[in-house]
């Protein structure tokens, strides 16, 4: 966006301003004089009268100046209308132009002269204004009048020109930085020097023109003085107008503070004091602070200052205290956030406002660890999701075609075909098809199951009997795979709450296991048993081959003990279980001791109030 602070703007602005700071300041030296001499409480003719008898006693010194150092006041005065008349001190004239002309003016002056060591005389001096003769004191009487018609007009004009003035620097200051192109501000090149430099540099500009002026008020004519003054006033004023807009450019641009040299130095300094305690450990820099507590004792102690010693030592632990309390507050705050985070809510933000060193990078580390975790988590549930809507919608698409497949291998089951091998092929056929179905119908339970998608209906549940039946189930299985099942559970009932239909098919997985891993004429063992307020139920069998993955592996998904694959199981039996057992509030454990394979499930024991609550 274009602004309207143009450069033929902006250089008017300046050079008006310098033009009325000028008017400005001549009007406030008329002002000053004016007041001085008292041009606003006296008339004119007193300040005339005033005025004639300080230069007739200016003119009466010089007359008699000239008359000690051997000059001729006499002629000097000649043609002038200044007379003066020069005596001792019995009255007798010593130098004279005074021929008793009426004088306009007059004035009487007493010099005391020492003419050695011990001798004094006393001269007296009379100054006449007559009316005739070169005008001398016509300059500064004319002066004087102009300054008494105009000391009025002179407060106007320094009003007037004021405000001017104030209204061309507020026009600099808002266009300071700015360009035609752009209203945003941007330093230039006096901006790129550091701002305490820069004010140092004018600083010593202001006392050289000072001393300069100085030195030239009585080495130059007084006419020459006053130009070199008014220029002096010009360029001071440029100076001046141009500080205050770099002043203006620095802090529309937020530079004034951060772009100093002492800034710039003290910052370098600060970050690499800071690099460096960041390499010294969080115990060394404990110790370091220990270890000056300590000096800072010694120091007041041996420096003499025994009496102030403990005062000092009162204060210093004053002082400490907050530092004491603001440690302690730091850990708590990074505690509490480390224990909400431990506990799962990894979405906790430690906020890290106020904390400095090592303890904000610690509540940074910890926000990175939750933040990590929280994504690691997102991403988890989102593949989990994905998978088990994949699983789902497969599944689905298989069943339609699978069960068509099922359908017509049962019909060509029932008709009569001579060929041998084709009704072998059929067979396959339906064998592998419904092992198909039973590997998707466990594909989606397991699915359901790890995702929590089942629904669970909790009631008092009798162990004993649970498992006796999934054991009368399964006891001509057994038997056909060569196993002997030993059935032991307490004479008095084990009760807990659980979901009848859900536990069975844990039992009925478990026990499919079994048969199909287990060593041939071998015993397996189906325990339930009481351990305080606990219910374990067990299942012990030899395993046919050896067990060549870990128990926390056997439960993943598509995981078989047999690695050769040689059964027909598909790896999901224990993973089900688990879920399922979980999903009800209890838990599975596996382990294995050489070949022996075994499963314990656990679950809370339902006391007897408990039962009738749930009824």
């Amino acid at each position: 966006m274009k602004s309207h602070y143009t450069f033929f703007k902006k250089a008017s602005a300046v050079i008006l301003s310098a033009l009325c700071f000028l008017l400005v300041a001549v009007s406030l030296v008329g002002i000053v004089f004016a007041a001085e001499y008292d041009f606003y409480t006296s008339t004119r003719g007193q300040l005339r009268h005033d005025a004639i008898r300080s230069l007739l006693t200016t003119e009466a010194h010089e007359a008699y100046d000239k008359y000690i150092s051997g000059n001729d006041p006499v002629g000097y005065y000649e043609e002038t209308n200044f007379r003066f008349l020069i005596t001792d001190e019995n009255g007798n004239e010593l130098a004279s132009n005074y021929t008793g002309e009426y004088a306009m003016e007059s004035c009487t002056l007493s010099i005391t002269v020492t003419t050695d060591e011990t001798a004094t005389v006393c001269h007296t001096l009379t100054a006449y204004m007559i009316d005739g003769g070169a005008d001398i004191f016509r300059g500064h009487l004319a002066l004087l009048d102009f300054l008494f018609a105009m000391r009025f007009i002179l407060i106007a004009i320094a009003a007037f020109f004021s405000l001017v003035l104030a209204a061309l620097w507020i026009y600099l200051i808002c266009a300071a930085g700015r360009s035609p192109e752009s209203t945003e501000a941007k330093c230039g090149i006096p901006e790129k020097i550091p701002f305490d430099l820069y004010t140092m540099i004018y600083a010593i500009v202001a006392i050289c023109m000072i001393w300069i002026f100085d030195a030239l008020q009585y080495a130059v004519p007084e006419v020459l003085f006053l130009i070199l003054v008014a220029f002096a006033v010009f360029v001071a004023h440029l100076l001046m107008l141009s500080f205050v807009i770099s002043v203006a450019v620095r802090i529309k641009t937020g530079t004034i503070l951060k772009y100093t040299a002492v800034y710039i130095v003290c910052s370098f300094l600060f970050r690499k004091l800071r690099a460096l305690l960041r390499l010294i450990p969080f115990v060394w820099k404990t110790l370091i602070l220990v270890a000056l507590y300590f000096l800072f004792d010694a120091f007041i102690f041996f420096i003499g200052l025994h009496e102030s010693f403990f005062m000092i030592a009162f204060i210093k632990n004053m002082l400490c205290i907050p530092i004491v309390l603001y440690v302690a507050y730091v850990f708590r705050r990074l505690k509490t956030g480390a224990q909400i985070i431990e506990n799962g809510d990894f979405r906790h933000h430690i906020e890290t406002d106020g904390m400095i060193g090592d303890f904000k990078t610690m509540g940074e580390s910890l926000n990175n660890i939750a933040g990590g975790l929280n994504v690691a988590v997102e991403e988890r549930i989102r593949s989990e999701r994905m998978k088990t809507e994949l699983i789902t919608n497969v599944s689905h698409d298989i069943k339609t075609p699978l069960t068509s497949i099922i359908n017509y291998a049962d019909l060509l089951k029932k008709e009569e075909i001579g060929n041998e091998t084709a009704r072998g092929y059929v067979e396959v056929i339906d064998r592998q098809a419904t092992r198909l179905k039973k590997l998707i119908t466990d594909l989606v339970e397991a699915s359901k199951a790890s995702t929590g998608n089942i629904q669970v209906n909790p009631e008092p549940c009798d162990i004993g009997v649970l498992l006796q039946q999934a054991a009368g189930e399964y006891d001509e299985k057994l038997r056909r795979a060569s196993l002997t099942p030993i059935f032991r559970t307490p004479d008095e009932p084990l009760t807990i709450l659980a979901d009848g239909r859900l536990l069975w098919r844990v039992f009925d997985n478990l026990l499919g296991n079994i048969c199909k891993y287990s060593l041939e004429g071998t015993r397996v063992y189906l325990d339930a048993a009481a351990y305080g307020d606990i219910c374990i139920i067990s299942f012990k069998n030899i395993s046919r081959t050896e067990l060549n993955v870990s128990v926390e592996e056997l439960t993943e998904r598509f995981v078989r003990a047999d690695s050769s694959r040689s059964t027909e199981g598909n790896g999901l039996g224990l993973s089900i279980a688990q879920s399922l057992v979980e999903l009800q509030g209890g838990k599975l454990r596996i382990t294995a001791d050489g070949d022996l394979f075994k499963v314990d499930i656990q679950f809370p024991l339902l006391t007897s109030d408990a039962e009738e609550a749930t009824k």
